[in-house]
């Protein structure tokens, strides 16, 4: 997303100045994976978040919320890094830093035989930066099709309107493998009250699930496809603001948040 030329972005509610401590997990990969000292961590997050912020001013940036390792919590992850272990193949579909990515990497997932992909190529790039491993990462940061086994889609449909959504699954069922067992897995934006909200670009808008219209918009893009999806899929309160979180102050509550915003993890297999 461009920045506003009349606006600097850090101006931004979207934008918290500070960083005082990163999560544990994030930091044991920055310390074991990418060899960073324990005193250098924060200003090295720092200073490439800030300017990744100026090129692509994501609220998942500005607020830090690319430091929380989704992937590694979800509940299939333990399968992931078996299947991956066994010579499966891996897409990160919206991979911001690729740091869902590394952390798959450190646990034992040949690099190799991951895949990212992203609309913002800045992102890459600041990754190999952020994690220190543009010698060592073999993951292949292209598009590829029908040679995927499981995907992550992070952060990403939440952008896009339903008609947009479907688009962006319809292209993702043409990654994976024909045959069942690929399996979709990631976090995005839901809501209890399922609809279009706006979205980051004003006058654009972003349909947010519940597990329910979830299964609905698979059955369409089955239908589309022809193809066979279960869905799998929770609410939660983990990093919503005001809520599971630590206290913030108001000006870092994104003008995009309802009361009945929740974080969504799925999973969504092909029969």
């Amino acid at each position: 997303m461009p920045a506003d030329s009349q606006k600097d972005p850090r101006s931004s509610e979207w934008f918290n100045e500070d960083l005082k401590e990163v999560p544990s997990d994030i930091r044991n990969l920055l310390e074991g994976y990418s060899g960073i000292a324990p005193n250098q961590i924060v200003p090295h997050v720092l200073k490439l978040r800030s300017k990744a912020f100026d090129i692509c001013p994501y609220p998942c940036i500005g607020q830090f919320k690319f430091l929380i390792l989704t992937l590694s919590g979800h509940p299939l992850y333990a399968e992931v890094v078996t299947r991956m272990k066994q010579g499966h193949t891996f897409l990160d579909f919206g991979c911001c830093f690729g740091q869902d990515l590394r952390q798959l990497v450190a646990d034992g997932a040949p690099s190799e035989n991951t895949y990212g992909v992203d609309i913002e190529g800045p992102l890459i790039d600041i990754g190999y930066e952020l994690f220190v491993d543009r010698e060592k990462l073999k993951t292949t940061f292209v598009v590829v099709n029908g040679k995927i086994d499981i995907i992550n889609a992070s952060a990403f449909f939440h952008l896009f309107p339903w008609p947009k959504q479907v688009e962006a699954c319809c292209l993702l069922v043409k990654f994976g493998r024909p045959q069942p067992g690929v399996v979709i897995i990631g976090r995005q934006m839901g809501s209890l009250t399922p609809a279009e909200f706006p979205s980051l670009i004003e006058g654009t808008t972003g349909f947010r699930h519940d597990p329910e219209t979830l299964a609905k918009l698979w059955d369409e893009v089955g239908d589309l496809t022809g193809t066979v999806w279960k869905t799998h899929a929770t609410l939660d309160m983990v990093g919503i603001m005001g809520k599971g979180d630590s206290k913030k102050d108001a000006k870092s509550k994104p003008a995009w948040a309802e009361p009945n915003m929740r974080r969504m993890l799925f999973t969504i297999t092909r029969q």
